[in-house]
């Protein structure tokens, strides 16, 4: 079932689409320097997953939260969510926002699914990541 997009309420702030790095708006000292930064996060994230939208055997069943649907595809291991992450980190599919060196997110397109991986541990690096189920959820300058 695919999420519908909320509706605005006027007490609450409008949606800002989120948005990938651009490097060819800026200038070659500083696209230089994002891209270094993109190989060393790419060299030290890592996918550590949620009980929210993933299971294993040894953690239970998916946990359960109103208003959340996506889940993960139970064939993709933490190695191999690892490799896409770190993949999809160094050839810049990642969001202009930071934290202590890290892309607050990142996103990999698998067929026509999107995911997005979400960084839940800035200090280590690691990310969580789901589908995202509607396109208005995409970055809006996804490539």
């Amino acid at each position: 079932m695919a999420l519908k997009r909320p509706k605005q309420d006027k007490a609450v702030a409008p949606y800002k689409a989120k948005e990938m790095l651009d490097l060819t708006s800026l200038s070659e000292a500083a696209a230089d320097k994002f891209r270094q930064a993109m190989r060393e996060a790419g060299s030290k994230a890592r996918y550590t997953g949620s009980p929210y939208h993933r299971s294993s055997t040894k953690e239970g069943p998916v946990a359960q939260r109103v208003g959340l649907s996506s889940r993960c595809p139970p064939n993709w291991t933490n190695v191999d969510a690892t490799r896409v992450l770190r993949v999809a980190i160094t050839e810049g599919r990642v969001s202009a926002i930071w934290e202590q060196g890290f892309p607050k997110q990142v996103w990999h397109l698998d067929g026509d699914v999107l995911y997005e991986a979400r960084l839940t541990n800035s200090g280590n690096g690691e990310y969580h990541g789901y589908p995202l189920e509607d396109r208005w959820q995409w970055p809006k300058n996804f490539r």
